[in-house]
């Protein structure tokens, strides 16, 4: 399940409605739309946001989609808030890894096609 499926249960679990969490995260309703259909994610701060508005919601859950929807409270609320934050940053890092890989395989393209394009032109005597 993808993350902006989460999102919407999250929304339906919680009987409010786009425009509503858009208002508590303070961001527009395009942004939630966005976020709803799969082209943007919400960045660290409105994650910190939700989980500060919806303290019972797993991190494990929202960012991995693991586990179940609703954490049991077997943690202190710092304790969870402390792992929270841990998955918070370990999907950034996931985030930033995946842009890396996605530049490197574009420089590779672009390396090999400037080797190509300098083995098919002839060189040129130099005096």
């Amino acid at each position: 399940m993808s993350l902006d499926h989460r999102i919407k249960l999250l929304i339906k679990s919680q009987n409010i409605s786009q425009s509503e969490l858009a208002r508590k995260l303070d961001v527009t309703r395009g942004s939630v739309n966005l976020w709803l259909s799969g082209k943007q994610v919400p960045g660290h701060k409105q994650l910190m946001k939700i989980f500060e508005l919806f303290p019972d919601v797993s991190a494990d859950w929202l960012l991995l989609g693991r586990g179940e929807m609703s954490i049991e409270n077997k943690l202190s609320g710092s304790d969870n808030s402390f792992y929270k934050k841990q998955l918070i940053d370990q999907a950034d890092k996931m985030g930033l890894y995946e842009k890396l890989l996605n530049e490197k395989d574009a420089r590779i393209k672009l390396l090999e096609n400037i080797v190509s394009l300098t083995s098919k032109s002839p060189a040129k005597n130099v005096k």
